[in-house]
Formats: structure tokens, sequence, C-alpha cells
């Protein structure tokens, strides 16, 4: 982008962040301000950083994710190779985190459980947010296959893909191993949607700094990558089925 992103767009995406007095102007609350003023802060301090995309290496940056996640309207999530972070179950991640510990951070059981406290409560404000949001959730069928924790954290994972799957908000999608021409091969992708109200946004981080995109030059052909997958994908009915009969081989 040409400079970090603005809190202007920042404060136009919260809706849930104010409420209106008797002549319709909107009053902000503590706690939308404190979340402005502190995004406001971390993202300013990037304004060194020029060219078409907006790495976030300063500290918290997955907090700031999350926080754009909780106000978008509509939300894509592709990971290869994993389950996306928004369709973990509990015990997912914390044996993703348990196997990263003393690899990317310092080793630290106090580590390990702030990233799952913080993952679980980043899934509750999508998840159970006041307003119904649209949400994409795709991985691939590998994902299926990688040893994560146990055979048990497979077990639980599967049920809980498959209970996600009957939300009316979520649509749950699987990309066959041996699906053509896939885009997004090897990598990630989270994109984000405000209905209008503010640039559409697109993600993608790596073990480093997180990159944000919100050039239209750049999130287009990273919206039309994720519907690309979206169309390769099984339908959410058949991968429901394909699911349920990887659990049937894991029990």
């Amino acid at each position: 982008m040409r400079g970090p992103l603005r809190v202007r767009h920042r404060s136009r995406r919260v809706r849930a962040g104010g409420s209106s007095d008797p002549v319709g102007r909107t009053v902000r609350s503590p706690v939308f301000v404190e979340r402005a003023v502190a995004l406001t802060l971390g993202l300013q301090a990037r304004k060194r950083t020029r060219g078409p995309t907006c790495p976030d290496d300063l500290p918290r940056s997955f907090e700031r994710l999350a926080d754009l996640q909780a106000d978008a309207g509509a939300i894509g999530f592709y990971d290869t190779g994993i389950v996306p972070g928004l369709a973990q179950s509990a015990d997912y991640p914390r044996a993703v985190f348990t196997a990263c510990d003393g690899i990317w951070w310092p080793s630290s059981a106090a580590e390990v459980q702030r990233r799952l406290a913080f993952r679980l409560e980043q899934q509750r404000r999508v998840l159970e947010a006041p307003e119904s949001k649209d949400i994409a959730l795709v991985l691939t069928e590998t994902a299926l296959d990688q040893v994560v924790g146990s055979p048990e954290v497979l077990r639980g994972q599967l049920e809980h893909l498959l209970d996600l799957g009957e939300r009316s908000d979520v649509t749950l999608q699987l990309v066959e191993r041996n699906a053509p021409s896939n885009p997004l091969l090897g990598g990630g992708l989270i994109t984000l949607d405000f209905g209008g109200t503010a640039p559409r946004i697109a993600f993608n981080a790596s073990h480093g700094p997180a990159t944000y995109h919100d050039r239209e030059e750049d999130t287009v052909p990273m919206f039309r990558a994720m519907e690309r997958v979206r169309g390769l994908a099984l339908s959410s009915e058949e991968s429901a089925d394909r699911l349920a009969a990887k659990l049937k081989e894991v029990q």
C-alpha cells in the first residue's frame, strides 16, 4: 500500500464500538477509542514501510489481525496442510503451539497457554459475534493426514469441523490432494470484506511478520485466488462426507 493503514478505515469498520445519541450522532465507547488509538499507534509506526504491502512486524500484530477479523462482515480463510485457525478445536492449537515451543519463541509453558487463550478468544469474537458473518473456511485434504499432537487430537478436530459445517454462517470446504491448478498451493490466505464501509483487506503470514494488503490492485487478485480455491474445492456437502469418512478411519 502507499503507506500504512489509516485509522479512518478502522473507525468505519467498527460497527459495535458505539451508539447513537437522540439526534443521531455517533457516540464512541471508551473501548472503541482505546482500540482505535492502539491500532493507530501501531500502524503509524510503520510509516517507514514503502511499497505494495504493509508488513506488521510490531509486537501484538496478531491482536490487530483479530480486531480486523472481528470487524469484518465476510471472512475467507484458506490454509495448506493445517486447519485454518478459526476452525481449530481447542486441543489442535495447543498441540501446534507445543510443537513450536522453544523454536519460534523461548520455551515457556506460560507462552503456550497465552497463545492458546488468544486463539480461542479470537475464535469466540468471530464465531459468537453479535452480527452474523459470512465465513468461508477452506483447507486442504492433506491437513487431515498431518499428525498434530496425537490421533485423539485429530478425532476431536474432525468432529469440530463437522460441527462447524452445520452452522448457517459457515461454509467449510476441502481441497482434494489432486485438485488441479491451485493458485495458493503451499500457502495461506485470509480475506476480509467490510461490506463497503472500508477497503477490503487480504492478509498472509508465515512464521515471520504479518503482511496486509489493502490496495485494490493487490486485493483483487488475492480475493480472486480465494474464489478459485473455493471453486476447486469439494462442495460443503461433499466435504462433510469426506470428513465423516476420515473420522471413521481414525476411530
